[in-house]
């Protein structure tokens, strides 16, 4: 009764009850010690927090992040010091948020113990990526607590598996699969994630991707054996990799993909989803995850790709909240002054926390 924090190893089996009690409908990979105990090697303490009342839960994944001095400097100001044993809260890679057998009651219990904790154990911020298709559920449940304030970040691609799905491909995506094929590109579900880890490495470096998209190789390993990984292959060459995560009865996720630069016109990609799709749909999902852009902008080109496989869209929400309003403003200003000394100016991007942003 009441709150908890559940380790995805050593508390696995009450994770997995606590879980089970939540209704279908909200079973998910993100919410499953598995997923989270890959989630811990990333350096961080993963915890599925919960509240339980009688038959009633509420379960939110969470990771607890230590603000290391590598992550903006060890300050030269003692009154700063004193923020360096702080930590923060993210809900894990994908997606979080609360979910309940319950309703806006419970939550709001959850969220006075949830609250409570945090600053008994100088948890400075909360950022949390609500999931796209819990969206009525979560608002429903954060209802309960007026000082969080959910915002839409950008718009997810999913594709209906039900039926001829292919049917809702746009005519670029359907030319580009019929050329594929054309091409002679083979699609093949791999047992090889080394291939896989080493490609996806390749690709953050050509595309100069921020250094919170370079995972570390024990996590992609992990995520790999939780998963199933896709090659598109020209002849012995793999132009296109991608990392699918199912929940049966549920959701696929188009998780983590890569690729070469070598054929960049042979549409791979193109293939490379659709049978990811079709092999999603004959084991029981009921859709596929594809995702949005690499960033928010409509116009983005990873997003019109996606689009072109349907017009469904399902808000990506977010929510951040300090629970120590001193303690934060030290660490955003000690990460001001390192941006100035160290480039000569504050960076311009926008981030939460502001004192984990990067540069452009």
């Amino acid at each position: 009764m009441g709150f908890e924090l559940l380790h995805p190893v050593n508390d696995r089996d009450k994770w997995l009850r606590t879980i089970y009690q939540l209704p279908q409908a909200l079973h998910d990979v993100h919410w499953t010690p598995d997923y989270m105990a890959a989630e811990e090697l990333r350096g961080h303490e993963a915890r599925l927090a919960t509240y339980t009342y009688r038959d009633y839960v509420v379960a939110q994944p969470i990771i607890i992040r230590d603000i290391f001095p590598f992550d903006i400097g060890m300050p030269e100001d003692e009154a700063v010091e004193a923020v360096w044993t702080c930590r923060d809260v993210s809900s894990p890679y994908g997606y979080g948020g609360p979910a309940s057998n319950h309703g806006p009651q419970l939550y709001e219990w959850f969220n006075q113990a949830f609250t409570n904790w945090a600053m008994e154990n100088r948890v400075v911020t909360e950022f949390c990526a609500l999931h796209p298709f819990m969206t009525a559920h979560q608002l429903g449940l954060l209802k309960a607590v007026p000082g969080i304030q959910p915002v839409t970040r950008k718009q997810i691609v999913w594709v209906d598996l039900n039926g001829d799905f292919a049917e809702q491909y746009h005519a670029n995506r359907k030319a580009g699969i019929k050329k594929a094929m054309k091409e002679g590109i083979n699609i093949v579900m791999g047992d090889q994630p080394d291939v896989f880890i080493k490609m996806y490495r390749l690709t953050m470096l050509r595309k100069q991707a921020a250094t919170r998209w370079y995972f570390t190789d024990e996590y992609l390993k992990a995520l790999c054996d939780l998963g199933t990984v896709w090659y598109a292959r020209v002849g012995a060459i793999v132009q296109s990799a991608a990392l699918m995560l199912m929940t049966r009865d549920g959701t696929a996720y188009y998780h983590l993909a890569a690729n070469s630069d070598i054929y960049p016109r042979v549409c791979a990609n193109d293939l490379l989803v659709h049978e990811m799709a079709q092999y999603a749909a004959r084991n029981g999902c009921k859709r596929f995850h594809l995702g949005g852009g690499a960033t928010s902008d409509p116009s983005d080109p990873v997003l019109f790709f996606k689009s072109g496989f349907s017009d469904l869209r399902a808000p990506a929400m977010s929510y951040f909240r300090v629970f120590d309003e001193a303690a934060y403003a030290g660490l955003c200003a000690e990460k001001k002054r390192r941006e100035v000394a160290e480039t000569g100016t504050e960076f311009g991007t926008s981030f939460e926390p502001l004192y984990r942003r990067e540069a452009s």
